[in-house]
């Protein structure tokens, strides 16, 4: 587990230098842990929706006398993955990430592709040239899941225990051999359903699809192709991912508490999703943009370069923690039933 006093000092002394990468691609400013904090923080009644639902007891006889616990039953959502989604390597708008994650396994991944394919390996953007203003726009891009420092806050409430590790790497698609090769989603049989599984409003007016879970999407516009993405990685690590290379999340609090996987969704009833770089906004997956005037996230777009950060709010459900076993709980909570 990294030092936070260390963390913090590097932090000061070096947080001006900048992310090498090529200028085309690159963001246009870096975002550090402390400003993805400060961005988090106000948004705690608007996205938490925290409620308590009940009470848990607990027996503990570990000192040979029967002690009795009773903490709160919740219902909340925590920010507990960062998802950065950037053009290339090098690119990551989340400073810390770029200097203390992504270099080594950028450097492997590279390795790896051209010991596979004998090409460098490739990400960015590969428009049609037929000059169809709906042409088809293939975007691939590198995607970082990441455990939310928690280290660095504390929240202003009663919490359940979070289910991520800080500035863990639950996914890099540098390393994701199986993304790269195409074989990882062979064998879902959602990756071959045109009528399901889509992200959007209706089947007629929707970005993209959830499956398969490639970090290569067609998509004629830059800001959803990303949100997409975003979309994928999360689902990879917070459910079922044979083939992939990453690091799955427990989607667990504890006894009788569960926490939700991340699905393509309207209603945010498994997640709720910010953007902190280049902007601080909720993301509603899939809206309807049939009524803007100009591209969606055209903003974000030019703000960002084409990367960007998001925090995934996830949902929270169930007992505080406490020594012993349940012997009563309000609400009974089922696991979580990863797809």
């Amino acid at each position: 587990m990294i030092n936070v006093l260390t963390f913090l000092i590097s932090f000061i002394l070096i947080a001006s230098f900048p992310v090498a990468s090529s200028a085309d691609t690159a963001p246009p400013s870096t975002i550090t842990t402390p400003e993805i904090l400060a961005k988090i923080y106000p948004h705690y009644l608007e996205y938490t929706h925290f409620k308590i639902i009940g009470e848990c007891q607990w027996l503990d006889t570990s000192s040979g006398v029967p002690v009795t616990h009773t903490t709160l039953e919740l219902d909340e959502y925590l920010p507990d993955l960062i998802v950065s989604v950037f053009n290339a390597a090098g690119d990551n708008p989340w400073w810390e990430a770029a200097t203390m994650l992504d270099i080594e396994s950028d450097a492997l991944g590279s390795s790896l592709v051209y010991a596979m394919t004998g090409f460098p390996m490739g990400t960015g953007h590969n428009g049609s040239q037929s000059g169809n203003q709906h042409a088809d726009h293939i975007v691939m891009k590198e995607v970082d899941v990441i455990g939310n420092p928690q280290t660095f806050y504390q929240f202003p409430f009663a919490k359940l225990d979070v289910d991520t590790e800080p500035f863990m790497p639950y996914y890099q698609s540098s390393l994701d051999m199986g993304d790269r090769s195409g074989t990882a989603e062979l064998l879902r049989p959602e990756a071959v359903d045109p009528f399901d599984y889509y992200v959007g409003p209706d089947f007629y007016n929707h970005w993209g699809y959830e499956f398969p879970r490639s970090m290569t999407v067609n998509i004629d516009n830059d800001y959803k192709a990303s949100v997409v993405l975003a979309l994928h990685a999360a689902d990879i690590v917070t459910n079922r991912n044979a083939l992939h290379t990453v690091q799955s999340t427990e989607d667990s609090c504890g006894d009788n508490c569960a926490v939700a996987n991340v699905i393509e969704e309207m209603n945010e009833e498994h997640a709720v999703w910010q953007e902190v770089y280049p902007n601080d906004r909720h993301i509603k997956l899939g809206e309807d943009d049939s009524t803007e005037l100009e591209s969606l996230g055209a903003d974000d777009e030019d703000a960002g370069n084409g990367n960007y950060v998001f925090v995934i709010w996830r949902h929270y459900k169930g007992c505080q923690q406490a020594p012993g076993h349940i012997v009563l709980k309000t609400v009974s909570v089922p696991d979580t039933e990863k797809r």
